[in-house]
C-alpha cells in the first residue's frame, strides 16, 4: 500500500528501519502491562499487599526474608502504596543482573565430568548464597 502512494523507494525505507523489540523491550513491555493490573486507577501506585502477587505475574522470586525491605525501597514514606518510577528502576537493574549472570554463566563454562560438575555446583550455591546475604545488608 505504501509502495502505491510513496513509492518503492520509502517502502524500503520503512522496511530497513522498522525492527522487533529486543527482549529487554519485551520485558518492559510484560512489566507495564501486568503493573496496570495492579494499578486500576492509573495513579502510578501499587498497593503494598499486592506486591508479592505482582512479582509472580513477572515470574520473580523474593524470599520472603527480602520482601519487607524490598517493599520498603518502593515505598520510603510508609503509605502502603509503592511507587511506579522507582519499581521500573529496580527492574531494569533487576533485568541487567539477570543478563549478567545468564553471560557469565554460558554453556561452554559448565564442566561435563561429574566431580567437576559437583564443584561448579557447590561454588554457583554459595555464590549465589553471597548475592542474598549482601542483599540482606543493604
Amino acid at each position: 500500500m505504501v509502495k502505491i502512494f510513496f513509492g518503492t523507494k520509502i517502502g524500503t525505507v520503512l522496511r530497513e528501519s522498522t525492527r522487533d523489540a529486543t527482549v529487554h523491550e519485551a520485558e518492559l513491555s510484560v512489566f507495564e502491562a501486568k503493573f496496570a493490573m495492579f494499578d486500576p486507577e492509573k495513579e502510578r501506585m501499587m498497593k503494598s499487599e499486592d506486591f508479592p502477587a505482582f512479582l509472580k505475574e513477572l515470574g520473580i522470586f523474593v524470599p520472603e526474608e527480602e520482601m519487607e525491605t524490598l517493599i520498603s525501597t518502593f515505598d520510603p514514606e510508609e503509605t502502603e502504596k509503592l511507587k511506579y518510577d522507582l519499581m521500573i528502576d529496580w527492574f531494569k537493574k533487576y533485568l541487567a543482573e539477570r543478563e549478567d549472570d545468564i553471560l557469565n554463566d554460558a554453556p561452554e563454562d559448565i564442566p561435563t565430568d561429574k566431580e567437576e560438575l559437583a564443584i561448579y555446583n557447590a561454588e554457583k550455591k554459595k555464590r549465589l548464597q553471597e548475592k542474598i546475604n549482601d542483599r540482606k545488608k543493604r
